[in-house]
């Protein structure tokens, strides 16, 4: 299923530009969506890049701890039904 960016993570983006989201949101590995959560648009811009075309690579995101690293996955995720599994 196509999501559209601009409705499904309430953020400018070009009109009709989607990203291929899972259409079962019953698997319970789904991360709980909290819609109050705001997106940097930056941030999103590169992880759905990479999400688009990962070409068997891993993505390595940095920051400081509290910067939103993980927060920005679960989100994303939630938002197109992709189910996470979370090691530490």
């Amino acid at each position: 299923m196509k999501v559209v960016v601009r409705d499904a993570f309430n953020i400018e983006a070009p009109e009709g530009f989607a990203v291929e989201g899972l259409d079962d949101a019953n698997n319970p590995h789904i991360p709980r969506r909290n819609d109050d959560y705001v997106f940097r648009r930056e941030h999103l811009r590169d992880l759905l890049a990479y999400l688009q075309a990962p070409a068997g690579d891993g993505l390595y995101i940095t920051g400081p701890t509290g910067s939103g690293k993980t927060s920005l996955v679960l989100q994303t995720a939630a938002r197109l039904n992709w189910p996470v599994q979370r090691a530490t």
